[in-house]
């Protein structure tokens, strides 16, 4: 240092000497060695190599005692001593074996599954998957219209935001749902069909984390590419819930029912519906409200729909094949005429109550109301379709059905067949 003129050597000596150096010792099987390597290495030659390193081993009785080195902290465990003795012996002289033991094939957790299931069946469908922060602005719950009390106010705050637009966790997916809408919007991107897999967050009382809750949302405005045979569908409250309905289908949901929701803050009270299956709530579907359209800048109606994800796994029902049918159906169309107010679900219901085994499919493919019709009433008309696994129906099994169907529609709702 001093020839090149980069220092002054000076008298005395400095040690780094932080923390005093313990020996060390590991205890290794000879047996082990040979189990972990798939071979006998000679004892001899083992012993030999570890001495050459700078490792020094005594025998007593069926072990080896190994003192660690200093210049070695690497070395702790007795599958170290295994590798240093490998390595020296060589590696090319280790024998290809087969592994052994249990063989436990990698599956994804059925969380994980559903939600590929779910993206898979929603991509199928048309839509396009976001991904939305899941920090929001607290002005989110007031352009939502939630009252003071609602409980989805009840938003964990962040320590540190980064700003005030991000500065508590989500409660639900809309802001962001209705954030990407009104962007894509604003760019000129017309139709827009969108959905969401993330999670939310509730505080607990006396919890240091926050409950966290996977859920689905959807969103659409605009319309459906068509081809020049027909015009253009609109993305509207039936075209989300002809969604729903295929997406349960995919899932092996059956029994749904769309209820009239008319509570939700959000939503048009006359547009909006909660979504049940065998008496449990999954979700909610309807038309943005129009304040709450004006509060994101959207300039058309925009639908949206938000499911509990854990709900719709829950209300999966096992899928159960069976043969094909070797004897053909039958359809009979049937229009009843029943009160306004009355759920087409319910109709459905007793319909297929009243059906039995024999009533394999019902739809609704017409509901007419107008000056033909009594004041306060509607027509409903419904495709049946009957199918024996046993036989050819008659009919006069099919015109018995058909009539015990009418009884049982007359004695709940005062139905009746339309002429």
């Amino acid at each position: 240092m001093e020839k090149i003129g980069a220092g002054q050597a000076v008298a005395g000596a400095v040690d780094s000497y932080p923390k005093r150096w313990v020996p060390r010792t590991v205890i290794v099987r000879p047996e082990k060695l040979g189990a972990i390597l798939g071979m006998t290495v000679p004892e001899a030659e083992a012993l030999d190599g570890l001495n050459r390193l700078g490792f020094r081993v005594e025998t007593v009785e069926d072990r080896w005692i190994v003192f660690v080195p200093s210049f070695r902290p690497d070395v702790a465990i007795e599958e170290d001593i295994v590798e240093e003795v490998a390595r020296l012996y060589g590696y090319d002289r280790v024998p290809a074996t087969l592994p052994c033991g249990a063989t436990t094939p990698g599956v994804r957790p059925p969380e994980e599954a559903f939600v590929r299931r779910l993206q898979h069946l929603l991509c199928g469908l048309g839509l396009c998957e976001v991904i939305s922060y899941s920090f929001i602005s607290p002005s989110a719950f007031d352009r939502l219209r939630f009252a003071p009390d609602n409980p989805l106010r009840r938003a964990v705050a962040l320590r540190n935001p980064i700003s005030e637009e991000q500065s508590v966790l989500r409660t639900t997916l809309l802001p962001g749902l209705l954030t990407v809408v009104a962007r894509n919007l604003a760019r000129r991107v017309d139709d827009v069909a969108v959905f969401e897999v993330g999670r939310v967050f509730y505080p607990q009382n006396g919890a240091a984390l926050p409950e966290e809750r996977l859920m689905l949302g959807l969103a659409a405005t605009g319309r459906e590419p068509r081809g020049w045979e027909s015009p253009p569908r609109e993305l509207d409250f039936f075209f989300l819930k002809g969604v729903i309905a295929a997406l349960f289908k995919g899932l092996a949901i059956k029994g749904q029912e769309f209820v009239p929701l008319k509570d939700h803050p959000s939503l048009h009270p006359g547009r909006a519906a909660r979504i049940m299956a065998r008496g449990k709530t999954l979700g909610f579907m309807g038309e943005v409200h129009p304040e709450v359209a004006a509060a994101y800048d959207l300039p058309r109606r925009v639908v949206v729909a938000e499911f509990d994800v854990g709900a719709l796994m829950a209300a999966q029902q096992p899928v159960i094949f069976t043969e094909l049918p070797r004897y053909p159906g039958v359809v009979r169309d049937l229009a009843v005429v029943v009160p306004q107010n009355l759920l087409a679900a319910k109709v459905v219901a007793v319909v297929t109550a009243a059906g039995g085994d024999l009533l394999r499919e019902v739809q609704i493919f017409d509901v007419y109301q107008g000056p033909k019709l009594p004041a306060g009433t509607k027509s409903l008309a419904f495709s049946l379709f009957f199918r024996a696994e046993d036989r050819t129906l008659t009919d006069e099994e099919v015109n018995a059905l058909v009539g015990k169907i009418l009884r049982r529609l007359e004695e709940e709702f005062g139905a009746v067949l339309r002429s």
